[in-house]
């Protein structure tokens, strides 16, 4: 564990301001990214700078992206289906309720 952090990332949150920043980042062999967020204090300050490192190949973060875009699409076709089919129902309870028209 370093002390220090590193000085691109420490510019991109403290100078540019910026919410969370992302680097590639290697240590000996080893490829990992690194998440780098501001900690905020309740009075709206920042008072340190947390690192997450992600240490998965950026093929699977890719594919765990991907599997997640999926996810939501279907759930959004499920839910536009249950939509479908209630309004189907209402309308149908609705049209039941008009007279028939007689021909003479």
């Amino acid at each position: 564990m370093s002390t220090k952090m590193d000085p691109i990332a420490y510019y991109h949150l403290n100078r540019k301001k910026e919410v969370q920043f992302f680097k590639k980042e290697k240590i000996g062999k080893l490829n990992f990214v690194s998440n780098y967020v501001p900690v905020i204090d309740a009075g709206g300050r920042e008072y340190a700078y947390l690192n997450i490192p992600y240490f998965t190949s950026e093929t699977k973060l890719q594919e765990e992206i991907a599997n997640f875009l999926v996810t939501i699409i279907n759930l959004n076709a499920f839910i536009f289906l249950i939509a479908g089919i209630i309004a189907l129902f209402i309308t149908n309870r609705i049209t039941r309720s008009f007279p028939l028209s007689v021909k003479k």
